[in-house]
């Protein structure tokens, strides 16, 4: 069963606009708009508004505007998931329609701190709407009451505290996983320098210099380090491209294309750094055995 999107009147509509610093819109008689949620996509809303060019509200046929909808950010509490859009109507049209909820939208003048915000959250607005909708409360049977607040500085703590989170959490396992790997082709690869160490003792008793020895070493080891994180990287690069494809919308919404390319750059030097020490370490030390 679709979830129905709720309505909200124009005057309201225009309120939220100016909170957010955003020009007022205009509807003509008989006139209704959307508000569409920001990760929604172009074809979605425009498949939608061709399939419900007229809308029967409460007995009234309402036509499509010609500005069918807006996508300016307003906030997510007031769409009712899943349905991804609100309806906007005439100031007259919606005194006859069911009241489905009340939203207390406030402007702070300073920023608060994340304890303030839980604390206005969770004790202020419960309180403040029981005192101030007290025909509503009456006049409806709540069997059930929803009454939460929503808060900007909290919310933004509470997701940059879990984007930290699994920042932090993919960086130690991505550590974790190639210093495994890495550690399992250095021991490889010094474990034959021990075992064959007779082999480079050969090609010196024959004229060739040291300097060749260690190009045939830096081969040796390049190849071994560099055909998988080769084959990894190819990998990689395949999958972010097309993770990046299906999640665009919601990646440049709620993370940001300038903050995913830099959690991506400090992976990549974070990888690189790891690689490059063990690269070198083995080939020192592979250098040293068969020297001894």
């Amino acid at each position: 069963m679709s979830i129905p999107p709720l309505a909200i009147s124009l005057s309201d509509f225009n309120k939220l606009r100016n909170m957010q610093g955003y020009e007022q819109i205009n509807l003509a008689n008989y006139e209704y708009t959307t508000q569409w949620d920001g990760n929604t996509e172009d074809s979605e809303i425009d498949r939608y508004i061709s399939q419900n060019k007229f809308l029967n509200v409460n007995g009234s046929d309402m036509q499509s505007s010609k500005d069918g909808y807006y996508k300016e950010t307003l906030g997510e509490g007031i769409y009712n998931y899943p349905a991804k859009n609100i309806i906007i109507l005439p100031d007259e049209i919606c005194k006859g329609l069911v009241v489905a909820g009340v939203d207390l939208f406030i402007t702070t003048n300073n920023e608060m701190k994340y304890e303030d915000a839980l604390e206005f959250e969770y004790e202020y607005i419960p309180t403040w709407f029981e005192n101030n909708n007290k025909e509503l409360m009456k006049k409806y049977d709540l069997s059930y009451q929803f009454i939460h607040g929503r808060i900007k500085s909290a919310e933004t703590s509470e997701i940059l505290n879990a984007s930290l989170g699994m920042r932090i959490l993919g960086l130690y396992l991505g550590t974790v996983l190639l210093m495994i790997s890495l550690t399992v082709l250095a021991l490889q690869q010094l474990t034959d320098s021990l075992e064959h160490k007779q082999r480079f003792n050969v090609l010196r008793k024959i004229g060739i210099e040291e300097d060749e020895i260690n190009k045939i070493v830096l081969k040796q080891i390049g190849m071994y380090f560099t055909i998988p994180v080769t084959i990894g990287v190819i990998g990689f690069v395949v999958f972010i491209y097309n993770y990046y494809q299906i999640f665009e919308t919601q990646m440049s919404s709620y993370v940001g294309d300038k903050m995913f390319i830099l959690n991506m750059i400090i992976g990549i030097v974070l990888m690189l750094m790891i690689y490059v020490s063990y690269f070198l370490g083995t080939y020192y030390t592979f250098k040293r055995n068969i020297r001894n």
